[in-house]
């Protein structure tokens, strides 16, 4: 552990840099040999605060405006600048670290660590971020915790002290206005934060919760979440799309044809874009905002099943993970969105192997880390690239884990039979 200075004219609090059961962070070969200090602002602009040689105990963060909101990215580099070591705090102002000590976990990049702190072991759970701070986690395959919600702070890196019963056990959970709802096969209820009060919810006109509970929750970049039902690996295959506002106002929204197994992902300033999972309809559809309806782009049909989507950048959309339409691993792919007619998906590598319920988080323009469970039910998780597929192992091993992309730019593993969670940054 590290300690930062926060100041050194007046009364300072710290930065206190957590390694969790990684021992050797700062001093495996190659070992960094320096240690920059950079805040990033809500716009995106970033500037260095301050860059010190290693080893070093303590490290002075200067003089900031106490009302400054940054998230501090701290990281061990090598001489030449490559990043070896990297934490991102969450979004803070400076004056929060007045008199307090304010952990940050840090880790070698490009592989999964251990943090510090618990949280629920359950497999299959239904997971959701709360104000951009907490993970909190339900459901899951065991029907005797499944109504239990319990969480884990990114501030704290513990924890959370409360929990509480949800009215049902969510197989989809969608955290808006101060409350989490909660979809399952038999219907849908709000569970409000502030006071625990319980609400029943009607579906909206021409859809049941049926249809899209288990689906994965996309989130559009103004907050709407969308419930996709045609991303379940249940049968049978649905068209339905649940939108939640931000103000917690329910709507319905429908595909064009219905899917099962498909991939989602959101891109701004196009919607949510659905690939696969139907051998006639088209390969790719789009959800505008607003839209009740998808629009078919001009992709060929894609059974592909039990894969993920993520934007890389730009236009450019990658598919990986998933079985073909002869039960194969399906190869990695990806989907250009400015393409107008007569598209066709660019082919990168076939998955080592099947994948189910698979997620792909964007890294850069160029690559992307894919998690999904394999026949077994194990979860893994690969680096993958246009060139190369390489597995990168967890810590500890899972079963049926699921994964999120936390507010501090990491990825995240959670339960799966551990209750140890488990951070990537590449």
């Amino acid at each position: 552990m590290l300690v930062l200075l926060a100041c050194s004219s007046k009364p300072s609090g710290t930065l206190s840099l957590v390694t969790g059961a990684e021992t050797d962070v700062f001093s495996r070969a190659p070992a960094p040999s320096k240690l920059v200090v950079e805040a990033l602002a809500p716009d995106g602009t970033s500037k260095t605060v301050v860059s010190v040689a290693l080893p070093t105990s303590t490290v002075d963060l200067g003089d900031h405006t106490q009302t400054e909101v940054v998230s501090l990215r701290v990281s061990g580099q090598d001489s030449t600048g490559k990043h070896l070591v990297f934490g991102s705090s969450l979004f803070l102002a400076y004056g929060s670290l007045q008199d307090a000590t304010f952990p940050v976990f840090v880790q070698r990049t490009g592989e999964w660590a251990r943090m510090p702190g618990t949280l629920d072991a359950r497999e299959s759970p239904a997971i959701a971020v709360l104000n951009r701070r907490s993970v909190l986690v339900a459901g899951g395959s065991n029907s005797a915790n499944a109504k239990n919600v319990t969480g884990y702070d990114l501030a704290s890196l513990a924890a959370l002290t409360n929990t509480a019963v949800l009215p049902r056990a969510p197989q989809s959970m969608v955290i808006e206005n101060n409350a989490i709802v909660t979809i399952a096969d038999d219907g849908a209820s709000s569970f409000g934060l502030s006071d625990a009060s319980v609400k029943a919810i009607d579906p909206p006109s021409g859809m049941t919760f049926a249809e899209v509970a288990g689906g994965d929750v996309v989130l559009g970049d103004d907050g709407t979440a969308y419930v996709v039902g045609a991303t379940r690996s249940t049968q049978p295959p649905t068209s339905a799309v649940l939108v939640v506002s931000t103000a917690g106002v329910i709507s319905a929204a429908r595909l064009l044809a219905p899917r099962l197994g498909a991939a989602a992902t959101f891109v701004v300033g196009k919607g949510v874009v659905v690939f696969g999972g139907s051998a006639t309809g088209a390969g790719v559809e789009l959800l505008s905002p607003k839209a009740t309806s998808g629009t078919a782009l001009p992709f060929k049909p894609d059974a592909t099943t039990g894969a993920g989507a993520s934007l890389l950048s730009g236009s450019i959309v990658l598919v990986a993970g998933g079985v073909d339409e002869t039960g194969a691993p399906a190869s990695a792919r990806t989907i250009d969105m400015s393409c107008g007619a007569s598209c066709a998906l660019t082919p990168w590598l076939v998955t080592p192997a099947k994948l189910s319920g698979s997620h792909v988080y964007g890294l850069d323009a160029s690559s992307a880390i894919l998690i999904g469970d394999d026949d077994a039910g194990v979860t893994r998780s690969f680096m993958v690239t246009a060139s190369s597929m390489a597995e990168v192992m967890f810590k500890l091993p899972r079963h049926r884990a699921r994964s999120l992309v936390a507010p501090t730019g990491a990825v995240l593993i959670v339960g799966g039979g551990s209750s140890v969670v488990e951070s990537f940054f590449p």
